[in-house]
């Protein structure tokens, strides 16, 4: 199966815009199963700049009718076979600048996350006499 995909994928990317060749790439390197939508869109928008919101999510789109990402419960992940065929067509170098512009901004984006879930925790602490909590 790996080998079709491999040859399905040298024509399919010639009809992807550069934006979803990148996210096909990402979601191949990464080491992760699925992405919640609004960590593909944080990762999307750090590559590409601001862009209108329905805009941000048209790479992603351009993937899924292609049948290159599956969508399970809110969270977007690429079949195994695809990403083997993705690794295995793209070179080392290739791979590596990849994984140096993906990787932090999705930890920025989990990061930024975690500060709005930790927040409202925080100022509903009960305050200790004579210190911080």
């Amino acid at each position: 199966m790996e080998r079709v995909w491999t040859a399905i994928l040298d024509h399919i990317r010639d009809g992807l815009s550069e934006s979803a060749v990148w996210l096909l790439h990402v979601l191949a390197e990464l080491p992760v199963t699925a992405l919640a939508s609004n960590a593909i869109t944080a990762m999307l928008v750090e590559h590409s700049g601001p862009v209108e919101a329905g805009d941000a999510w048209a790479p992603v789109e351009e993937l899924r009718i292609r049948n290159l990402v599956q969508e399970t419960g809110g969270r977007y992940r690429m079949p195994s076979e695809i990403r083997r065929a993705i690794v295995g067509t793209t070179k080392e170098p290739d791979r590596h600048a990849i994984a140096i512009e993906s990787i932090p901004a999705l930890l920025r984006h989990y990061t930024e996350q975690t500060d709005h879930w930790i927040a409202p925790s925080v100022s509903a602490s009960p305050k200790v006499a004579g210190g911080d909590p």
